[in-house]
């Protein structure tokens, strides 16, 4: 009988692969932008923060598109690319916030799991051929 050890360093090296791209997509998430429902002041102020990444359409057709740098009674103001603009509540038809979807997340992580599983399983089925056909004697 043939005696060939099974290299164990390319299935080790494999697995850390599959567990690595897990990890990554478990830590990916879908973002998108999600409408706030209303424009009144009061409510926007609890929802948007410093920072957040925004995208104002104006009741005379205007799309603005920056980051938020504050909000006050008055006004919402957002740094865009190229100036910053300071807009009235009441001239505000809609607001888009980025943010992650959790649905989408969700989504893809089960989908990246279950892929890793039928990966994992199709790795097992390599490993155990491989090692069958290195224990078959020589003729």
């Amino acid at each position: 009988m043939r005696k060939n050890p099974i290299n164990r360093f390319i299935l080790v090296k494999r697995m850390k692969l599959l567990f690595a791209c897990f990890i990554s997509l478990c830590l990916v998430g879908c973002t998108g932008m999600r409408t706030l429902g209303t424009t009144k002041p009061a409510a926007v102020r609890q929802q948007l923060h410093t920072g957040d990444e925004v995208r104002v359409l104006t009741k005379t057709e205007r799309l603005l598109s920056g980051n938020v740098i504050t909000t006050t009674n008055e006004h919402l103001v957002i740094q865009g690319t190229d100036k910053k603009y300071r807009i009235a509540w009441n001239a505000i038809e809609s607001i888009e916030v980025k943010g992650i979807d959790q649905l989408k997340t969700l989504g893809a992580v089960g989908a990246g799991a279950a892929g890793l599983y039928v990966l994992a399983l199709v790795a097992v089925a390599a490993s155990v051929a491989l090692f069958k056909a290195l224990l078959i004697p020589d003729d």
